[in-house]
């Protein structure tokens, strides 16, 4: 819609100008062809906008550091904590694993 209303507002300030001078199809011409140029830069802009928000919401956000709890310490930020002996990342033990050892 936004094309037609510039497309429309050029026509209509070209006709305004050919009137005034009394030069019929020049600026009509004119201002139709810049209405054009101005709506779909408009609408390119637009589109642009809305690819980056799209973009920006189906990537996943980036979250900050994080506290890892491992039984009885709590682990510090940005660090990863393993349990002794194991090798694998505190997030990744099951509840099997700590029944397991008891």
């Amino acid at each position: 819609m936004e094309l037609v209303s510039h497309i429309a507002a050029g026509g209509l300030l070209g006709w305004l100008v050919d009137h005034w001078r009394g030069s019929f199809p020049t600026w009509v011409a004119v201002g139709t062809i810049a209405g054009l140029v101005v709506g779909m830069t408009e609408m390119i802009r637009t589109a642009m906008k809305a690819q980056k928000r799209a973009t920006e919401q189906m990537s996943p956000r980036k979250s900050g550091p994080r506290e890892v709890e491992t039984g009885s310490s709590v682990g510090t930020k940005g660090e990863t904590a393993y349990k002794p002996g194991d090798g694998k990342p505190a997030d990744a033990i099951s509840d099997d694993d700590d029944e397991r050892e008891r």
